[in-house]
């Protein structure tokens, strides 16, 4: 783990959980500061340290100088703190005296723009957490009522209106209770039919027979699709068009009332649909003619040899992430059918992958035995990138949003093959990456280079030699002959008197 800021600003330097984290030479915020609290509190989980040894433990990790210099000249008295009084202790001798007020400050002047809500407000929520400890720190109610006064316009009128809503249902909710008082005072007599006036859409509804029931309160998950779906939250009718603040159709009948659910949604989206009709001039249209394949008794002239059924497309690839040493192995399915990156959440805790929130929530749907589905929304994701067993290819990074249960570890669909422009060929089974050509369910090694040229080649190197001894060895005798003495010339006649005599010599003896 490596967290830096600017380069005359500290950073913090962690390898790994089990390593103590070390804190560089540089300026000393209170970020910076915070991150290496959490590395060493993280350190001192994973190994256990004793409460007496800690702060010595981790203590070597601030390679600033002075922070040593101050460490060597009170080493003892300083290994006796605990973690948390040398924590306190840092905090006043490296920050400034006002840190807390100046992270306030600056906290408080924060609004929400045209930033998202969730990036804004987990911007308040980090700088309220650097203030945990201190009076400064707001509690939840207050955290609550900071984001409320400071989000944005438009958002702050949607948070009315379902406030609005509420305030509504409640006052519905008095009446009725009112209603129902005095029947029991007129002899616990039952409504047998009964005209409720709607002084908003200024007509009557009629109620069925029996007694008055209060409609139950909008939950958030209900919220939420009437939100998704351009409904009216005062009739509760999905793909309504309009608001409550305009709504003509009132509440909706405690009798007849069903809960919001996706799958009602969807039935209803259906049928909207299926109304719609398009006109198709039919004048001047010729239908295609193909012959048919029966032929005398009515059998087929052609034998079915499609498969029932292909192999599923499954890559060995190793993804990584910060709690795993070394990258993983893990067998994905690729689909080009599915329109989603799906990871399980069994493997995002095992990576340790951040996790982030989806602007959107996504609802899917399961079919179970008959016509009963279960739909679920899925509401976070990560980020990942997979790299092939040969480490030939790594695969630029994309969304995975998570699952649970998912009958695989991790669902490769076609964001996936879009952004890596990634082609399936399910006739040959392959994978192949555009770009490079190469195949990801069977990739083929390159070839190794031959040490031995061939023939043509060593003609021409033969050649080549040969051209550069011409030009060189002229040159080399040159510097030899130099180098070496001059030879004398033979007396020929003084050579042939001298072997004469040695002859003469010879048969005398």
């Amino acid at each position: 783990m490596t967290i830096s800021n600017t380069s005359k600003n500290a950073h913090v330097d962690q390898s790994a959980p089990t390593k103590p984290p070390f804190l560089t030479p540089g300026d000393i915020t209170l970020e910076v500061l915070q991150n290496w609290e959490m590395g060493c509190r993280q350190f001192i989980k994973h190994k256990e340290v004793a409460a007496e040894e800690q702060v010595g433990k981790v203590v070597w990790g601030m390679q600033e100088p002075s922070i040593q210099e101050l460490y060597l000249n009170d080493q003892e008295c300083i290994n006796r703190l605990t973690f948390e009084d040398y924590m306190a202790e840092v905090h006043i001798y490296w920050l400034p005296l006002d840190w807390a007020n100046i992270t306030h400050h600056k906290m408080l002047s924060l609004n929400q723009g045209d930033k998202p809500f969730n990036e804004w407000a987990v911007e308040v929520q980090t700088l309220n957490t650097l203030l945990h400890g201190t009076t400064l720190h707001l509690s939840e109610t207050d955290l609550h009522y900071h984001l409320e006064a400071h989000m944005h316009a438009d958002l702050k009128v949607r948070l009315l209106d379902k406030k609005h809503l509420h305030l509504l249902n409640k006052q519905n909710e008095a009446v009725e209770a009112a209603l129902c008082a005095e029947c029991a005072c007129n002899g616990d007599k039952r409504l047998t039919s009964s005209s409720q006036y709607n002084m908003k859409a200024g007509r009557n509804t009629t109620r069925k027979t029996g007694t008055f029931m209060c409609i139950p309160p909008l939950t958030d998950e209900e919220c939420t699709l009437l939100r998704d779906n351009n409904s009216c939250f005062k009739c509760r009718e999905p793909f309504a068009g309009h608001t409550s603040a305009t709504c003509n159709k009132g509440f909706p009948d405690s009798v007849t009332y069903k809960t919001i659910t996706l799958a009602a949604i969807t039935t209803k989206k259906g049928k909207k649909m299926s109304h719609t009709i398009v006109l198709v001039d039919t004048e001047n249209t010729v239908a295609v003619v193909i012959l048919s394949v029966a032929l005398g008794d009515g059998t087929d002239s052609n034998k079915c040899v499609a498969p029932l059924t292909t192999p599923l497309l499954h890559w060995d690839c190793l993804v990584d992430g910060p709690t795993v040493s070394s990258p993983i192995h893990v067998l994905v399915l690729i689909d080009d059918g599915s329109a989603a990156v799906l990871i399980d959440e069994s493997l995002t805790l095992k990576l340790g992958l951040c996790v982030h929130k989806l602007p959107k929530s996504v609802p899917f749907n399961i079919t179970l035995s008959g016509n009963k589905k279960e739909a679920f929304l899925l509401l976070d994701y990560v980020k990942l990138a997979c790299t092939s067993l040969d480490s030939c290819y790594t695969s630029c990074t994309v969304h995975a949003i998570m699952a649970p249960n998912l009958c695989t570890p991790l669902l490769l669909g076609g964001p996936f093959l879009h952004h890596n422009k990634i082609t399936i060929d399910h006739e040959n089974h392959t994978c192949l990456v555009k770009d490079m050509n190469y195949n990801l369910l069977c990739p083929v090694m390159p070839a190794k280079p031959l040490l031995v040229p061939l023939p043509p080649q060593m003609h021409e190197m033969r050649l080549d030699i040969i051209c550069e001894l011409k030009h060189i060895l002229p040159e080399y005798k040159t510097l030899v002959d130099d180098s070496c003495d001059e030879v004398n010339g033979i007396n020929l006649i003084a050579a042939v008197c001298e072997h004469i005599t040695t002859l003469a010599t010879e048969e005398s003896l």
